[in-house]
């Protein structure tokens, strides 16, 4: 791969992570709402019925979330390799082996993710248990 090739698949994979993280988000927030807004038209199959959906969904979104940072990942091994091959130095190779975006992006991802889903869930089940 050149180092060109580097640029285009890291600003494509990025941005599909970051269209599934928008997803996942949107979604999540759907859920908050309904829980707000609708609580009182909830009953334990609506309630079930949001649970499971929101798990799966959640579920292929982290499987397309994990599968994307390792394409990144193997784009960091990739530039490393490039990096010790070449005779230049390169601006963009260096700093993308030493500043690597998803190394400072995966204590959230790791904690913030199950949180914010463990939340969206609970209050979900708190608004329903609080109406009945």
């Amino acid at each position: 791969m050149t180092e060109a090739d580097l640029i285009v698949a890291w600003g494509e994979i990025s941005a599909h992570l970051w269209t599934i993280v928008q997803f996942w988000t949107s979604i999540t927030f759907g859920v908050i709402a309904i829980s707000h807004f609708a609580s009182e038209r909830l009953n334990l199959f609506r309630v079930a019925l949001i649970v499971i959906l929101y798990l799966l969904f959640s579920l292929m979104c982290f499987g397309f979330f994990r599968a994307d940072v390792q394409l990144l990942l193997s784009l960091y091994e990739e530039a490393s390799v490039l990096l010790e091959e070449r005779d230049e130095a390169s601006i963009f190779l260096s700093q993308f082996v030493e500043y690597f975006p998803t190394k400072s992006f995966a204590p959230f991802g790791l904690v913030g993710f199950p949180l914010i889903f463990l939340g969206s869930i609970g209050y979900l089940l708190h608004r329903f248990l609080r109406e009945q």
